[in-house]
């Protein structure tokens, strides 16, 4: 193998760690007045970043203290202006409908940013809502640069109605889905390819703050809204990314520091309690390179599943799965399928290369590993992929995948689609 698979940047702090102080849960805070001015642009920065947090989740009382970091990693002295579409928990009682709010430094527990727009009730991931609210805050906040950050639930392109597509029965359930989910009050959800086609511009970078967005269907299908895509592969810990520490990064200048967020952040994690820290894996990918590594792809796929029941017998309880989802490392899915036939080796030389060329960060931290699992976080390329599944079951879902994400037959993964194994029989007593 070439030493372009051994390509990989991966940063571990070493030494003592510095102090990190967590912010607050939970505070009542202080009442904000809309910013005078109203809707009149706030212009002369360099970078607006919008934080686009659904906050009516179960996981509200996190979302509350991401709230509290942004606070506490902001400065005046940046060049930019950091904003906050909250969609409100029932629970933070503060704010009783959704608001815009833009970040003021607070070292305290208090949620202390100005309210700069407030909306009437309405549903986070209705894409006309959705849509709305980005090109507030760029009409409100107009920069050269612009950048966006979602925070709620994900299970990357999976869609969220995939128990309707597969049947299950009480031995196989389908893994719980729900795209980028919605309010908890309206139980909805934003498939990828739609916010894909709602989302009102190209953005300098995008960070899912959700678990399983690292997958390279998603990024293929945002590739022309954004340069760079930040996202973990494995789900994301409760314990979130430590914006206090991290805010910065993403107003460093001429581009984003991904390098020292990435960083910063797998550092913050080795300084947390086993138990509330598990697994955390985060990837920047350049997506002006994707087309490279989706030519690449295809080019070994074409040649791997020409006899499709050789390809699935290969990575039969060898490719590892992420966790409770249908996604696997896209090299070591490749990697197992050319294992040992030296006619492909420049194929998979070639694919190494071009992934490379895309991945331009990863980091991994963790504390405890599952025993069942097959790849160690060190290998993780930085991107995971969906193989269509040979049961008939999946029929409709891998039909799903080829019709509406464009990168099933951009790689080749949906020569896949159509192909079913034999079903597996328990013989005669």
């Amino acid at each position: 193998m070439t030493n372009y698979c051994n390509r990989r940047i991966r940063e571990v702090l070493c030494g003592a760690a510095a102090v990190l102080l967590c912010a607050g849960a939970f505070s009542c805070g202080k009442e904000n007045d809309e910013s005078q001015g109203g809707d009149a642009p706030h212009e002369g920065r360099a970078r607006t970043v919008l934080v686009y947090m659904i906050g009516d989740v179960n996981l509200w009382q996190e979302q509350w203290t991401n709230l509290n970091r942004l606070e506490a990693g902001w400065n005046d002295d940046i060049d930019g202006n950091l904003l906050v579409y909250l969609d409100p928990s029932p629970h933070t009682t503060q704010f009783p409908n959704p608001v815009l709010l833009e970040i003021v430094p607070d070292q305290t527990d208090a949620i202390v940013s100005r309210v700069v727009k407030s909306y009437p009730e309405q549903n986070a991931t209705d894409k006309a809502v959705m849509r709305g609210v980005l090109e507030d805050a760029i009409r409100m906040y107009p920069a050269p640069s612009q950048g966006l950050v979602i925070a709620s639930h994900g299970s990357g392109w999976w869609p969220a109605f995939a128990d309707e597509l597969v049947p299950t029965d009480d031995e196989h359930d389908t893994p719980q889905t729900r795209a980028i989910a919605g309010g908890d009050r309206y139980g909805t959800d934003v498939e990828v390819n739609d916010l894909a086609e709602l989302l009102p511009i190209k953005y300098d970078f995008i960070l899912m703050h959700a678990c399983l967005m690292g997958n390279v269907e998603t990024a293929y299908a945002l590739k022309d809204k954004c340069g760079m895509y930040v996202a973990s592969s494995a789900t994301l810990p409760g314990a979130s990314l430590p914006f206090q520490y991290i805010t910065e990064a993403m107003f460093a200048q001429p581009a984003a520091d991904f390098y020292h967020l990435i960083q910063t952040s797998c550092a913050f994690y080795n300084t947390l309690p086993e138990d509330e820290a598990d697994l955390l894996t985060l990837s920047a990918v350049r997506t002006d390179r994707l087309d490279g590594l989706a030519t690449a792809t295809r080019a070994l796929m074409e040649k791997v599943t020409a006899d499709p029941e050789l390809f699935y017998d290969k990575l039969k309880d060898r490719a590892y799965t992420y966790e409770d989802s249908p996604y696997q490392d896209l090299r070591q899915v490749l990697a197992l399928e050319s294992e040992g036939v030296p006619e492909l080796q420049s194929d998979y030389e070639a694919f190494c290369k071009a992934l490379a060329d895309a991945v331009v960060l990863t980091g991994d931290v963790y504390q405890t590993l599952p025993p069942d699992m097959r790849l160690h976080p060190d290998d993780f390329c930085g991107l995971t992929c969906y193989t269509p599944q040979s049961d008939v079951k999946m029929s409709e879902l891998n039909a799903y995948f080829k019709k509406t994400y464009r990168w099933a037959d951009a790689s080749g993964f949906g020569l896949l689609v159509g192909y079913q194994g034999t079903p597996e029989t328990t013989p005669a007593p």
